[in-house]
């Protein structure tokens, strides 16, 4: 038998008691790495265990002179989440859809570990702070600014006693509070009532009840919200106003970030076809809409641009007269298109307003502008195919995405004689809203830029 040189030869025994003392130092080495990893394990939950305590109950940390793992950001997970979009995000709209009331507030993770942060005064100061933020459009985007301005002067420090104690600063963002424990209806009504017993009879702070178009937050760094647009009041100039108040407003304010929609009040309901503008708005919704925005965002340094989904709509909560009329086209649709046509000729004649409508045109508005849902995804797709030819184009220093709230919508959390309104998912939307605009921001790493996408 032959031997590597310079290795000994080494006789049976001795290789016996070789091979022994190497297994008894393995398992010596095992059994101490063991316990090892045992302990720390341990330590970890212990840990864990303490942070989520934190988590659920603010005033824990305070009062044992504990940070609470909210009040400390981790950048790695921060832009971990951030990498995840649009998947994340898109994820928790299907995952809104199918539990709003266990999903829209909780803490959630989703596919490959993905997450939204909870809606507290960090997301909001994160994604707000320091900023101005126009939304633009219809009464939908107005109700968001309206539980936007109530849950941010929530998380405000209340005036009441002494509030130097780092407990009562914890005590005092009381959506945090709320969020991880109650459902998403309890949440509502539980900010609904904390801020009315706050106001003291003012409609200031009431949620969906107070007037609010225009407001500064100091202590969230100075962020500077409002909106501008056309509901209700002054539907009557959603045509011209758009050059007269809406863009000249928004060259004034210069935001950094806009938030625009406008897709309800184009479409009719068989009924009552809209106003000859409202028609050519449909028609060239991407050239004479949508452009016009990005444009303007362009001219006054906007640096991201958000176009929201026209509402999700539950035709069987519209009020009954919309429902006869939606019915009524869908039996007798030549008829009814034939007396759309004519309704819209006899205005554009009445009002002098003289748009160069083809028959074609007005066909196509009498069918596609019927306010159902599936004219409204119609709608929702040709604004997502515009923000992926956009995004070809933006210049750089201009982000440009779609925020998908309509997937997250229904019924039940409409009003019946609406259909087209979601007041309690505002909180759900917001989160999502915070999340992308804390994640699009134009200062965020190229990395996280280039991965955007619209949902």
């Amino acid at each position: 038998m032959t031997f590597s040189p310079g290795i000994e030869r080494q006789e049976p025994q001795q290789r016996d008691q070789g091979r022994i003392l190497r297994r008894h130092r393995w398992f010596t080495a095992s059994a101490i790495g063991m316990a090892i990893l045992y302990v720390v394990g341990n330590f970890e939950a212990r840990r864990m265990r303490v942070l989520l305590d934190e988590a659920e109950n603010p005033g824990i940390a305070a009062k044992t002179n504990q940070k609470s793992d909210r009040a400390i950001v981790n950048p790695e997970t921060e832009m971990e989440q951030c990498q995840h979009l649009p998947w994340s995000t898109s994820a928790f709209v299907r995952a809104v859809h199918d539990d709003p009331e266990n999903v829209s507030l909780k803490t959630w993770t989703g596919p490959n570990s993905s997450a939204i942060p909870r809606l507290d005064s960090t997301l909001l100061s994160q994604a707000f702070g320091g900023k101005r933020v126009a939304l633009i459009g219809d009464s939908t985007l107005f109700q968001t600014l309206q539980r936007l301005h109530q849950i941010i002067m929530l998380t405000k420090p209340s005036t009441e006693g002494n509030n130097n104690t780092a407990a009562n600063q914890a005590e005092d963002d009381f959506l945090a509070k709320l969020s991880n424990t109650k459902t998403l209806t309890k949440t509502v009504r539980a900010l609904d009532a904390e801020a009315g017993r706050r106001s003291k009879g003012s409609t200031r702070l009431v949620g969906m009840d107070a007037l609010v178009e225009d407001v500064w937050y100091d202590h969230i760094m100075n962020a500077h919200i409002f909106w501008t647009g056309f509901r209700g009041y002054n539907m009557k100039d959603n045509c011209h106003g758009w050059k007269t108040q809406v863009w000249p407003k928004l060259h004034v304010e210069r935001p950094d970030v806009i938030v625009a929609n406008w897709g309800l009040h184009m479409l009719h309901h068989g009924i009552a076809p809209k106003r000859p503008c409202n028609v050519h708005q449909f028609i060239h919704y991407e050239e004479d809409w949508l452009e016009t925005v990005l444009q303007v965002a362009r001219e006054v340094g906007t640096k991201l641009l958000l176009f929201k989904t026209t509402n999700y709509i539950c035709e069987e909560r519209y009020p009954k007269q919309l429902q006869h009329g939606l019915a009524d086209l869908a039996e007798n649709t030549s008829t009814v298109v034939a007396k759309c046509i004519t309704k819209i000729q006899k205005s554009n004649r009445r009002d002098g307003e003289h748009y160069n409508l083809t028959d074609d045109d007005m066909h196509r508005y009498c069918i596609e502008g019927a306010g159902t849902d599936h004219n409204v995804q119609l709608l929702n797709d040709r604004l997502r195919k515009f923000v992926e030819r956009a995004q070809t184009r933006v210049p750089p220093g201009l982000t440009i995405a779609v925020c998908n709230d309509h997937d997250m919508e229904s019924c039940p959390y409409t009003r019946v004689d609406d259909g087209s309104h979601y007041p309690k998912l505002q909180l759900p939307r917001i989160r999502m809203l915070a999340h992308m605009v804390h994640c699009l921001w134009a200062d965020k790493k190229d990395t996280v830029r280039a991965n955007q996408r619209t949902n």
